[in-house]
């Protein structure tokens, strides 16, 4: 779950209220987030980076320079689909011992991307100036055909567009220091609990 701030938060539907930990390395807001499985996810930040977690150990595993405004992932293919602000389409995918994501492909478009989605060897691009196109996917090499085809029936002016928040200053205090105000926070909580429960039973 995305927090507002550089957080991510692990909880369990239906109760997210319950928070089991934190995935904290980001330095600015997190945008986008996707799962890759059970303790793998990888995420795009304000502070232009990509990171490869291990959800089971709160760590990051790997870090990419990215100035990414979206990803898609499908299972089917295992392929991660990343867009950047200077417009390329950026294909990735695990490592088959999962410590690392390996750069298949960056397909440059000239125009501004608002989203893209994959499936099937085919991968939809849509941009702000000339709607959606198709292209052809190999989900082997992860390679994007220059060859296009037009979306039918896609009304350029129905399109909404969604930017992603305004950077905002990075953040100034250490991962350590949150952490240690998070525990007094909830040793409080407890003591407040303890007290509670006392004067219930006096």
């Amino acid at each position: 779950m995305l927090c507002r701030d550089e957080k991510i938060r692990i909880s369990h539907f239906p109760n997210g209220y319950n928070i089991h930990k934190y995935l904290l390395s980001h330095s600015e807001f997190v945008y986008k987030i996707a799962s890759l499985s059970d303790d793998r996810l990888i995420s795009i930040g304000g502070d232009g980076t990509l990171i490869y977690w291990d959800v089971s150990s709160a760590k990051p595993i790997h870090e990419m320079t990215l100035e990414g405004n979206g990803l898609s992932y499908t299972p089917q293919n295992d392929l991660i689909i990343a867009w950047s602000r200077d417009n390329h389409v950026i294909v990735l995918r695990q490592s088959e011992d999962r410590t690392c994501l390996r750069t298949l492909h960056a397909f440059p478009v000239p125009h501004h991307i608002l989203s893209v989605s994959h499936s099937s060897g085919r991968v939809l691009i849509l941009t702000e100036e000339k709607g959606g196109k198709f292209y052809s996917l190999d989900k082997n090499s992860g390679v994007i055909s220059a060859e296009s085809e037009d979306v039918q029936g896609l009304n350029r002016d129905e399109i909404v567009v969604i930017k992603p928040p305004a950077k905002k200053k990075p953040m100034e205090k250490s991962f350590e220091e949150y952490y240690e105000r998070k525990k007094r926070r909830l040793e409080e909580e407890e003591l407040k609990a303890e007290e509670k429960l006392s004067k219930l039973k006096t």
